[in-house]
This record gives structure tokens, sequence and C-alpha cells, in this order.
């Protein structure tokens, strides 16, 4: 591969492209992001321009999985449109060079992008993940009213009941905001959690329970609270957002080969984010097997602005399929093999027709 002029001309002005689009769409975020929360980066009057290219070094790894294969889709429409546009094509067809063998630089740069991928979810993103996390919390000036506009976070106990809590707050070693859903007929809220698995104290708590008539009602307030059969691993609560998330393709596997979690849901999202780190990667070859035949297919009036506006599009949905798989995978209302599998094997198995018949 690359051994011949043409080869080594295509794959020069598709780097050249890919590079291009890969920086110019992580531009486009870095400046939407800071233009946000520039507020953030000042201390005492002054930007610390370190601390803005660490942070948004670190984001770039984390946005990755998205950049590489949305630069490879316009970069690949551009260069093999621009060579069909200019009967380059042709010339090279007419040599003897068939549409195939024209695809070897763009199956070797899908393939740069898919081994960057699978060691970006195997390196670095776990190694990232904490320091993330940090610069999250430290942007906030009041950690506490942040914490309210965050995602709640649900840990699934042993005994099948479920604990909900909104953030942690180092300053008193507690979890803050938290629901201790034992079931439907008996549910414990507090203000503060001890983080202390040993001596679970809860601070402003309510006892709500069932009443006879079928209503939720308050039985029980204390200012302070034990809950001696409220259980729980020292390290889950904390660790338990991205715990799945940022792990390793290697830890996820033995975890669910070994069969390792605390609970139906735990097994369910370690499988569910090994699969998907497993078939992300291979998202390059999906896009040129989905968008080439479009590109080399000769007309007199080729739409190449509607080939990039339908293939963003798809580009978009497919994306948004998969996380809403991701979600169906956990709770495994499907096997989360199935769930994040789906979504390849549709989009493959559209594709790959017209792919064959262009590029036997």
């Amino acid at each position: 591969m690359l051994t011949k002029i043409w080869e080594r001309y295509i794959f020069k002005d598709l780097i050249k492209f890919f590079a291009f689009f890969l920086l110019s769409f992580f531009l486009l975020y870095f400046l939407a992001d800071f233009s946000t929360h520039v507020q953030d980066f000042i201390k005492e009057g002054k930007i610390s321009l370190t601390k803005i290219i660490t942070y948004y070094v670190h984001q770039f790894f984390k946005r990755m999985p998205l950049l590489l294969p949305l630069a490879l889709l316009i970069s690949t429409i551009k260069v093999l449109s621009s060579l069909n546009l200019h009967r380059e094509l042709v010339a090279l067809q007419s040599c003897g060079v068939t549409l195939k063998k024209i695809l070897r630089p763009f199956w070797l740069l899908a393939f740069l992008c898919c081994a960057i991928g699978y060691i970006n979810e195997e390196v670095v993103i776990p190694k990232i993940a904490t320091y993330l996390d940090e610069a999250k919390q430290a942007r906030s000036k009041n950690p506490l009213k942040q914490a309210k506009k965050r995602p709640f976070t649900i840990l699934y106990l042993k005994d099948s009941s479920k604990l909900v809590y909104q953030t942690f707050d180092k300053e008193k070693n507690a979890f803050f905001d938290v629901y201790w859903i034992r079931s439907f007929n008996d549910i414990w809220r507090m203000k503060y959690l001890s983080a202390d698995p040993q001596k679970p104290l809860g601070e402003f708590v309510d006892h709500i329970a069932r009443s006879e008539s079928g209503l939720l009602e308050k039985k029980e307030s204390y200012e302070q609270c034990i809950l001696p059969s409220l259980k729980w691993k020292s390290s889950e609560l904390y660790k338990k957002q991205s715990a799945s998330k940022y792990q390793k393709i290697s830890k996820l596997a033995h975890s669910v080969i070994k069969g390792e979690g605390d609970s139906f849901h735990a097994k369910g999202e370690s499988a569910t984010y090994l699969f998907y780190k497993l078939m992300m990667p291979l998202m390059p070859f999906l896009i040129l097997i989905g968008v080439s035949p479009y590109c080399v297919s000769y007309s007199r009036n080729p739409s190449t602005f509607l080939l990039y506006g339908i293939s963003i599009f798809c580009f978009v949905v497919f994306f948004t399929l998969t996380d809403s798989l991701i979600i169906i995978g956990e709770n495994q209302t499907v096997p989360p093999y199935v769930a994040m599998c789906l979504p390849f094997l549709l989009a493959f198995g559209g594709f790959y027709r017209k792919f064959r018949l262009l590029f036997k």
C-alpha cells in the first residue's frame, strides 16, 4: 500500500483534509465552551494559559470518539467527490486501476482511526477521567448550587434497594440530597449522608411510607439518624458515576467474563459499555462502506451539498440511536450485545449491497 504515486497523492490529500476538519471541529467546540466558561479560568484577575491548554487537551481526547469518525466522514466525501468531479477517477480506471484499489488509502486511514480509537479507550480515557471530574467540580464557585443542576446518580444495592444522590460534598465527607428507596412503600430522604459505610449517619432525615389509603406520607423526621441496615462498599458511591463509562476495555471484559457486579443493573452497565467501547472504534469502516459508493457514482449534475447534508444527518441519527440504546442495554431490556451491535448491523445491512456491487 502507498507504493504507487497516485496512492500517495490521494493519501496525502486525505490526511490534509482530515487534519483540517478534525482541528476545525474541535476549535468550534473550544470557542463555544470557552466563551461560556471563561470566568472559570480567571484567578486574581489573570487567565492561566497552562490550565486552559491542559483542560482542553484532555477534552480533545474525551471527544475523540465523536471527532475522528466525523472528520473521516467529511474528508472522505471531499476527496472522493473531488476526484470524481475532476474526472481523475475515470483517468485512473482507464489505466487499469479498479475502484477497489482506489479505496486503499481510505482503508488505511480508517484502520489508523480505528487503532487510535481502541488505544484512546484502553489507555487515555481512564487516565483523564479523574482530572475532568475534578475540573468540572472546581469550575463551580458554589458547588451545592451547581449540584442541583447535575444529573443524579443511582446506586443499586445488594438488597435490591436504590440509593439516589446528587453529589459528593468533600468538606463534609458526605453525600448531598440523598434518597434511599427501599421499596415503593418505604423511602428515606436525607439532606446529607455520611460517606462512612460503617456508620451511615443521615442528617435532616425524613421517613416516607405508604399509608393504608395508598398515599405516600411522611411518618417520621430526625435531625440526625443512623441507618444500620443501609450497606454499601466504601468506594462505590464516589466512583459510581464514571465507573463503567471511563473504565478500560480490558477491565470491563474481565468484569463481564467473571460475572462481577453487586447487582443486576451493575452487570448490565458493565456489559453495555464493554460492547459500546468495542463497537464504536469500528465506525470509520462503516463510514467508508456507507458513503464511498455515492461519492464515486457518475452523474451530470452531482449534488455534493446534498450528500454532505444527508451524511451528517445519518451520522447524528446513528449516534443518537446508540446513546438511546445504552440506556436499554444498561437495564437489560434487551441483551447488551444486541443493543450495541444493532445500529451497526442495521447500517451495514443497508449500505453493504450497494458497496459490494460497485467495489467488486
